[in-house]
C-alpha cells in the first residue's frame, strides 16, 4: 500500500504543515446568529455609543455582567 501511495498520491503521504500558537491577547470567542433587523439595529447603537468595534461592546458589557454577578471576588 505504501508503494501505491507514493507511486499514484505522493501527496497525501505528507504532513499538514502545523498550526502557528495563539498569539491573541483574548484568545477565546463567542459567537452568536442574530436577524438582519436586530444586526442592524445593535450596530447603530454600538456606534452610537462610541464603540470602535462589536467585540469591544460586548466584551464591555460581558465584563459589566460578570462583575455584577460577583464573579471577580
Amino acid at each position: 500500500m505504501t508503494a501505491l501511495v507514493k507511486a499514484f498520491a505522493p501527496k497525501a503521504e505528507e504532513q499538514p504543515p502545523a498550526r502557528k500558537p495563539e498569539k491573541r491577547t483574548l484568545p477565546c470567542r463567542i459567537s452568536c446568529r442574530l436577524s438582519v433587523l436586530d444586526y442592524n439595529l445593535l450596530m447603530d447603537l454600538i456606534q452610537a455609543e462610541g464603540f470602535q468595534t462589536t467585540q469591544d461592546w460586548l466584551y464591555s458589557h460581558i465584563k459589566k455582567h460578570l462583575e455584577l454577578k460577583g464573579a471577580y471576588t
